[in-house]
């Protein structure tokens, strides 16, 4: 998949608990342009998993890919949930209508697109474009098979997670809002707890949130 997000932030803050928020940026003009907004959709995130023994294989490279079709989804629950509470108005776009279109465009064959030409293949105001690296010291290749049949209920542990999260306005060409997250977790903690934790501090800071 294309990357179309700037590399990931490194971290160098660490709590002891283990979990650091880093602070989340907002440009001057944000709640403005997040007002005009009617539409917006969640692209399929880069997803990189890092295990003990390296190993690129053919079954972690699906698994990349089926977490990232996760995350997107749990991006889109968090947002759906301010939006039925009261705190958000803006529009969201579909998972599937999202996938079909950037199939349609080019985007998971490796066709070079800017964020704002995603949006314009979207048919969106703005896209939340994001890059989720997950380390684990505890799964080997091996146990890659067995995570992919179980992922729907499975548990992977995850020794640490790094995200960096981006809000692309069309109208401007610029990020309008970002978010970084650092998480150095314990071997039990699973990558469902480490970034459905994240995503709910991450979606109430944006700048559609009232």
């Amino acid at each position: 998949m294309k990357k179309t997000t700037s590399v990931l932030f490194l971290a160098t803050v660490f709590l002891l608990n283990g979990c650091a928020p880093l602070p989340v940026y907002f440009s001057p003009d944000a709640r403005t342009r997040a007002n005009s907004h009617k539409v917006i959709a969640i692209v399929p995130p880069e997803v990189v998993f890092t295990l003990l023994n390296k190993v690129e294989s053919d079954s972690l490279k699906e698994l990349q890919k089926k977490e990232s079709e996760h995350l997107q989804k749990m991006t889109l629950v968090w947002l759906k949930l301010w939006k039925n509470e009261g705190h958000m108005s803006v529009g969201l776009q579909d998972a599937e209508t999202t996938n079909t279109r950037l199939k349609t465009a080019g985007y998971f064959d490796g066709r070079p697109m800017s964020p704002y030409d995603i949006c314009d293949s979207l048919g969106v105001d703005a896209v939340i474009i994001s890059n989720y690296s997950l380390r684990s010291t505890t799964l080997k290749e091996g146990e890659m098979i067995l995570v992919q049949l179980l992922r729907a209920e499975a548990f992977i542990p995850a020794n640490n997670a790094i995200a960096t999260i981006e809000l692309h306005d069309k109208e401007t060409k610029k990020i309008i809002w970002n978010y970084h997250y650092h998480s150095s977790g314990l071997v039990s903690t699973s990558t469902t707890e480490l970034i459905d934790n994240m995503l709910r501090v991450a979606t109430k800071n944006m700048p559609y949130y009232r």
